[in-house]
């Protein structure tokens, strides 16, 4: 997102005054850099670190729902319990028309909806891909017990111009707790050059995402896996 230059902290605090009865609560967001540097002379190495202001979170006054703001973004996100697609969606507009009027940004470089979904899969376990099918298969040579693992994969949907980024990820085991826990996290977004102009058509293809992110869940999760949502 591209935001007018010299934006003060004035307009920002304007934004959170408009939904403050909703999300009264806040908290900035901090970048942190730590550095190392090497004389040329051969002395002592540096080290040291750096933090700056680089946004800032609301929250609703259950915690469940957070709007982050920074020079270059946007984004609402809801946390368990989870509502309907329609009263999220509804909501995040509210909140996003806001703060169109009172920040007005130029243009939008990204559209995207990101779904992390934590799955707690009980003891004993078995094969994982009884409950995902985009778990790696190891050659038969290869030891076939798996410990904690990372994989991102990139799917294309070339008919609405988007990509998803797909994460799969096992946590490490922790003692004392009868399952293990998957992450299957998805983000979806526009490509450049695929998003709208106006608010009301980029509203609209949040629509197309959905059914983009609903395909990629369903065709690599499980019934079995399904089922721990409930």
């Amino acid at each position: 997102m591209t935001l007018p230059q010299g934006l003060s902290d004035e307009k920002l605090w304007s934004f959170h005054n408009a939904i403050k009865e909703e999300y009264p609560d806040k908290k900035q967001r901090v970048q942190w850099t730590q550095h190392l540097q090497v004389p040329q002379a051969g002395g002592p190495l540096e080290l040291g670190s750096t933090d700056k202001l680089n946004g800032h979170m609301f929250f609703s006054g259950d915690n469940k729902r957070v709007v982050q703001v920074t020079p270059i973004s946007f984004a609402f996100s809801q946390l368990k319990p989870y509502d309907t697609w329609a009263v999220f969606k509804a909501e995040a507009k509210r909140i996003w028309e806001k703060y169109w009027v009172i920040m007005q940004p130029i243009s939008i470089n990204r559209t995207s909806l990101r779904y992390i979904n934590r799955i707690e899969i009980p003891f004993p376990v078995g094969e994982l891909r009884d409950y995902c099918l985009l778990f790696p298969e190891f050659p038969m040579t290869m030891p076939q017990e798996v410990g904690n693992f990372f994989v991102r994969f990139e799917s294309f949907d070339r008919e609405i111009g988007a990509m998803g980024v797909v994460t799969l990820a096992l946590e490490p085991i922790q003692p004392a707790v009868p399952f293990v826990v998957l992450i299957f996290d998805i983000d979806v977004g526009f490509l450049e050059g695929s998003m709208s102009s106006s608010p009301e058509e980029t509203w609209a293809k949040f629509d197309l995402l959905r059914l983009y992110k609903n395909r990629i869940f369903h065709s690599n999760l499980t019934d079995r896996a399904k089922k721990l949502f409930a």
